[in-house]
């Protein structure tokens, strides 16, 4: 808890302050849930979402959110082993994405008991590169945070783009709210509707 607060707290912070690079080993690890990181150019993921895009169609965009849901799940799991208070971690939040280069993050609405809580995200890297510009294309973002917030407040939410700044200009924003249920299948559904074989058996 001590060590998450000193984190919130430091001034003129640079990389080394959130980050171990042993070089030797090619490793990089956060500081602030030691966990290893690593580092893909904005434009690698561009070329990926296009490719997926181009291999499922509109099934790419759940893929995308169910890639990022346990990616965030896992992150938050992590933080909570040092402060299992949410209003700690999404105070820390914005300078863990912004120490990531996921951009400039802002944390609105009821982070306390986590009812309803949006992400806004200026410089957005994730639809920094794309060509679609009527769409919201943050799906990864969206899966994210939505593991995030799950995990952090033990509670089923539902998590939707509903701004996107390639289209909008201005920032990107998910909403996630609390809904009355949802099953480990919800959480899934996009990996059961591109490859239903991995869906449980009706029958067990």
């Amino acid at each position: 808890m001590e060590r998450t607060k000193k984190v919130l707290q430091e001034a003129n912070r640079g990389i080394s302050d959130f980050y171990d690079l042993d070089f030797t080993r090619g490793e990089i690890n956060l500081r602030q849930i030691d966990a290893r990181a690593l580092i893909l150019p904005a434009a690698a993921w561009s070329t990926l979402r296009d490719e997926l895009v181009r291999a499922f169609k509109g099934g790419a965009f759940p893929l995308m959110f169910q890639i990022g849901y346990p990616i965030g799940s896992t992150f938050m799991e992590r933080f909570k082993k040092l402060d299992p208070n949410p209003e700690i971690a999404m105070k820390a939040l914005p300078e863990i994405g912004a120490s990531s280069g996921w951009g400039s993050f802002s944390i609105l609405g009821d982070i306390k008991d986590g009812s309803e809580v949006l992400l806004r995200v200026a410089n957005c890297p994730f639809c920094s590169k794309m060509n679609e510009r009527d769409l919201p294309v943050c799906d990864f973002l969206a899966g994210v945070f939505n593991g995030m917030v799950d995990t952090l407040y033990d509670k089923p939410h539902e998590a939707r783009e509903t701004r996107c700044e390639s289209s909008q200009g201005e920032f990107c924003e998910v909403v996630a709210r609390i809904v009355p249920e949802k099953t480990d299948e919800h959480k899934r559904w996009g990996t059961y509707v591109l490859f239903p074989w991995l869906a449980p058996s009706r029958s067990q």
